[in-house]
Parts: structure tokens; sequence; C-alpha cells
């Protein structure tokens, strides 16, 4: 069983100055994780692609409540057209429901309908990551059609820059632009950065237990649903 937002002490986190050269010395007092895009994208080459398409899924399921958060405030939006969507990806998955290309192009269209756009009346900072959980969603369709690894790496992206907007943005911590170093130490977003590792690591261990594949696809979804990235 998978115990939700665990984290694997084997793996070692990265130090930041590897990918930060551009800040000062002084600054780097973190071994914390970072978001770092194309070694998620490398280590996605080597799953399988259902695994793929599996990471991009538990992202987007991890985001969703960010679009639940903002039509619950506005009105606007159709949560139960998105949650029917992401609900075809799993069942797709796990072999319940078949899930043809047609019908994820479709649903993919659906999704660019309804992104939440500047027009929608008043600026709220909420449209910021519930456009990130319609844009994470939509690749996870992607990856559905695709199988690219770019595609599920993608959906990460999305999911930290909600995070990083939120603690930017919304978090009342103050912090002057740009202060990157600063963001990616918050607990906020090493949680998220910790789930994406973690996650990772178990896909990367299940390519060589393929047996447990149906126990993974059923605990990384009841995971996934308790694991929302912002705060309540």
């Amino acid at each position: 069983m998978l115990i939700a937002d665990g984290c694997d002490k084997n793996i070692l986190p990265i130090p930041l100055w590897d990918y930060y050269d551009a800040f000062p010395w002084e600054r780097m007092q973190t071994m914390g994780y970072i978001f770092d895009e194309n070694r998620i994208k490398g280590s996605l080459t080597k799953l399988p692609i259902k695994l793929r398409i599996l990471f991009a899924v538990t992202c987007a399921e991890r985001l969703f409540p960010a679009y639940e958060s903002l039509s619950a405030k506005t009105g606007d939006g159709n949560v139960d057209l998105l949650r029917r969507i992401l609900d075809k990806l799993w069942m797709g998955l796990l072999g319940v429901q078949e899930y043809s290309d047609q019908i994820i192009a479709a649903d993919l269209q659906h999704c660019m309908l309804l992104v939440p756009k500047e027009s929608d009346g008043e600026w709220l900072n909420e449209q910021a990551w519930a456009e990130d959980a319609v844009a994470c969603l939509s690749y996870s369709l992607r990856t559905r059609l695709s199988g690219d690894a770019q595609d599920a790496a993608w959906a990460a992206r999305r999911v930290y820059d909600a995070v990083d907007y939120y603690v930017l943005h919304a978090s009342g911590n103050n912090f002057k632009l740009p202060d990157e170093v600063r963001v990616i130490d918050h607990p906020l977003v090493q949680a998220e950065l910790r789930r994406q590792e973690r996650d990772m690591s178990e896909l990367l261990s299940l390519v060589h237990s393929p047996d447990n594949m149906m126990t993974a696809l059923n605990d990384f979804k009841l995971r996934s649903r308790l694991e929302y990235v912002m705060p309540d």
C-alpha cells in the first residue's frame, strides 16, 4: 500500500547550485528538491507509455481541486465535465472502459474551452492555478494520445507552476520578485517536488515488477486524490 505524501529516503535531493549558477553563492542554503523538466523528461523516457500516462494523470488528479475551488467561488466552468474526463483517463488505464483516440481528441477540445480566461470577470488568484489544472489535464490527454514523455513532463510542470504562483502571490510570504530560490524552499513547493520524485521512483521500480501493475494503478489513483497540492 502506498502512503500519501511519502518519500523514498534513498532518493537524494538535487543541489540547487547545480542549476542556479546565476544566483550568488551565499543564497544557496538549501539541499531541497528543484523542478528540472529535462531530468523529468529523461526519466519518463525510461518508462513504458502506460506509466508515462499514469505519471501525468496523477499530476492532474492532485491539481484538479484547484478548478473545483474556482468554480465554487465564481459559479463558472464545468467541474462535472472535467471530472468525467479525468475519470475516463483512470478507467482507461485500469482497463475498465475503452477510451478511443477520437473521444480523447474531443475531450481535449472541451478542456481548451474550459480554461479560465482573464476576461471572465474580475481576476482572481484562483484563476491562475485553475488554468494550470485544466492545462495539466490537457497534457495528460495529450500523453494518452501521443505517448510522448514531453507531454507528461509538461503536466508535471503545470503542477509546479500552480504551487509556485500560489507561494508568490497568495501565501502571504511577500516575496520580492524574482526570488525563486526562496520560493523553491517553501514547504508547499518542496512537498509537491517530493511527491513527483517519489512517484517517478516508484514508476521506475514498477518497470521491473510488471505483475504489480494493477495494484500500483489503484494505489496511485487513491493516493493522488488525497494529495491536493494547495492548502484548503
